[in-house]
């Protein structure tokens, strides 16, 4: 009888102990799992409400990493285009101007869901008389929330234009061959007229007025422009060390 009492408590021990540890397994919590994305046409639209509300200097909170990475590289290097070339999001489809007496629309249209992380809208911006313009948003679920991969303007014909990640590539592959092409000293004299005065650096109301990220990307943009500048027929060393000594004044406010 001893014995068998002896064999039921081992039994029980045991099961204790796999119940036990049963529990510490549930216990432990699960891996994050990314949330899926809220699909429905409600609230795509409410996000891209919100996104409205975003302000310029922090569309990088609504733009996707490779959209950004996009825009990056574009603006890597000075524009020393004439004609005021700009790649970049706005939701007034990139016109700079207005007209009319009433403020002008952006308007949401219909909303497609191509599938779990992706999907399309129909933009709309309106500034009568003078523009009525349909745009897309191409949208994909990172970081959990919808953010704008990419634009496409379908009334855009000039070859290279016709949506956001295309613009970054010929806007960038314009800047390379100005570099190359350009006369020199007009080159040189643009990039040096692109200085901020002192002022500047501390004037609120300026880009670069206690903006040190401003101020970085400023020089960092004289440096790789330098490079590409550095294989035009026209570039002496002599121009090299006017811009570097530029680019040393402009750190010396980093």
């Amino acid at each position: 009888m001893k014995t068998i009492r002896m064999m039921i408590w081992a039994v029980m021990a045991m099961l204790a102990i796999g119940c036990q540890a049963t529990e510490n397994k549930t216990a432990v919590p699960a891996a994050s799992v990314p949330s899926p994305a809220p699909t429905s046409q409600t609230a795509i639209r409410q996000r891209v409400e919100r996104m409205r509300q975003v302000e310029y200097e922090h569309y990088d909170q609504i733009l996707s990493t490779d959209l950004q990475k996009a825009l990056d590289h574009a603006y890597s290097i000075y524009n020393i285009s004439e004609n005021d070339t700009y790649v970049g999001f706005a939701w007034n489809a990139n016109v700079l101007d207005v007209c009319g007496d009433k403020e002008p629309e952006v308007k949401i249209g219909d909303i497609q869901v191509v599938d779990d992380s992706h999907a399309k809208v129909d933009m709309r911006y309106v500034d009568k008389p003078c523009y009525d313009i349909l745009y897309v948003l191409y949208l994909v679920w990172e970081n959990g929330d919808w953010m704008i991969d990419d634009v496409d303007y379908p009334d855009t014909e000039e070859e290279g234009w016709g949506n956001l990640r295309s613009q970054c590539d010929t806007y960038y592959n314009m800047m390379v061959e100005a570099y190359k092409t350009d006369p020199a000293q007009d080159i040189l004299e643009n990039m040096l007229s692109m200085e901020p005065s002192e002022e500047n650096y501390t004037d609120p109301g300026t880009i670069y007025g206690n903006n040190p990220k401003e101020v970085q990307h400023l020089a960092d943009q004289m440096a790789n422009s330098l490079e590409l500048f550095k294989k035009n027929p026209g570039y002496k060393p002599a121009m090299g060390k006017q811009i570097n000594d530029m680019i040393a004044r402009i750190r010396k406010h980093l």
